[in-house]
C-alpha cells in the first residue's frame, strides 16, 4: 500500500515544531530519557526472553567497542603482504621518497632560514672535503663521527675508548698497586681475622668502651708488615672515631659522620623510640608511615 504524501502545511508544521524543540541530540536528559525506555521494554518482556535480549545487546556492544575479529584466512593474507613488501628500511627507493619529503619541507620554509640552512650546508660539505679519513687507534676502524668532532676524535666508538683507558692506558696508572691491595684486603682470611678480633676483645672498643661501629686496627702497619697481617695478636679492636685519632686522618666517609648529629623521638602512634636527623625542619612525630596512617584513621574516627 503506498504512503500518503504529506501535504505542504504538514510539512512545515513539523519542521517549525522540531526546530522549536531543537536536535534530540541537545536535550539535557536524552540520555536517561532512552535508558528509561529500554528498561520499560525490557520489564514487560517474559523472564527467558529478557534474559536473552539482555545478551544479544551485550553482544552487540561488544562486538562495537571490541571490533570484528579477523579470520584466520585474512591474518595469513596479510601477514603475507607484508612479508612480500619487507621492512621500511629494505625499500630500494626509501633514501628518494625521504629525500623527497625534506625537499618539499624546505620549500615552506622562509627566505631567511632557507639561506641560513644553505649556508650551513656549505660549510659542511667544505670542512668534509677538506678533512681526510680518520682511524682509531685502538681497533684501526674508520671513525664515522660528525666531521665538527673529527679532529679531537681518537677512538670509533665508547667501547674503544673504555677499553684504551683502563689498566696502563689510564693517565691515573699507578702500576696496579690499588688493585692488588683491595683484593688482598677483600680475602676470606681477613674476614676471618677481623671477626676474631671482634670476638676477643667482645665488640668493645679498648679505648673508649664504645659499641658501635668497630674496626679491627693492626697495631704494627699493614703496609710494612705483611706477614703479620692476620696475627691474631696485631689486632685490636677501636670504634671509628679512636681509629681515625690512631691514624690521625679520616677514612672514608662514614655513614655515621654523613648522616651528622640526630636526636631521640617517641612515636606518637606505637610510642617506639626512633631516631631523625637534627637538620630536619619539620616535625617527625611517627617513626614509620603505618603508624601515622593509622593515626589519622583513629582521628577521623574520634571525629
Amino acid at each position: 500500500m503506498p504512503s500518503l504524501k504529506q501535504t505542504p502545511e504538514h510539512v512545515a508544521n513539523r519542521v517549525n515544531s522540531r526546530r522549536a524543540k531543537g536536535p534530540w541530540f541537545t536535550t539535557s536528559d536524552i540520555g536517561q530519557r532512552i535508558s528509561r525506555g529500554r528498561k520499560a521494554t525490557l520489564a514487560q518482556l517474559a523472564p527467558d526472553v529478557r534474559e536473552a535480549k539482555r545478551q544479544e545487546l551485550s553482544d552487540r556492544a561488544r562486538r562495537i567497542f571490541q571490533g570484528r575479529k579477523q579470520s584466520p584466512e585474512h591474518i595469513a593474507a596479510r601477514v603475507a603482504a607484508r612479508k612480500a613488501k619487507g621492512a621500511w628500511f629494505k625499500i630500494p627507493d626509501i633514501g628518494k621518497r625521504i629525500a623527497k619529503g625534506k625537499r618539499q619541507g624546505f620549500q615552506r620554509w622562509p627566505e631567511q632560514a632557507k639561506e641560513a640552512a644553505r649556508k650551513q650546508a656549505r660549510q659542511l660539505a667544505a670542512q668534509k672535503r677538506k678533512l681526510p679519513d680518520k682511524f682509531c687507534e685502538l681497533c684501526g676502524g674508520l671513525i664515522k663521527h660528525s666531521r665538527a668532532r673529527m679532529p679531537e676524535s681518537r677512538y670509533c666508538s665508547h667501547i674503544c675508548r673504555g677499553l684504551a683507558h683502563t689498566g696502563e692506558g689510564n693517565p691515573n696508572w699507578k702500576g696496579g698497586k690499588t688493585r692488588i691491595a683491595n683484593k688482598e684486603r677483600r680475602l676470606p682470611s681477613v674476614h676471618a681475622w677481623r671477626e676474631a678480633v671482634l670476638t676477643r676483645d667482645r665488640f668493645t672498643c679498648q679505648q673508649c668502651g664504645s659499641h658501635e661501629h668497630l674496626h679491627a686496627h693492626h697495631i704494627k702497619p699493614w703496609s710494612l708488615y705483611p706477614e703479620l697481617r692476620i696475627e691474631l695478636s696485631n689486632g685490636l679492636t677501636l670504634c671509628v672515631h679512636c681509629h681515625e685519632s690512631e691514624h690521625d686522618r679520616p677514612f672514608t666517609p662514614d655513614p655515621v659522620r654523613l648522616r651528622g648529629p640526630r636526636i631521640q623521638r617517641l612515636c606518637g602512634y606505637c610510642g617506639v623510640e626512633f631516631e631523625i636527623p637534627l637538620r630536619y625542619v619539620k616535625p617527625v612525630n611517627f617513626c614509620s608511615r603505618p603508624c601515622a596512617w593509622a593515626y589519622q584513621r583513629l582521628q577521623k574516627h574520634r571525629q
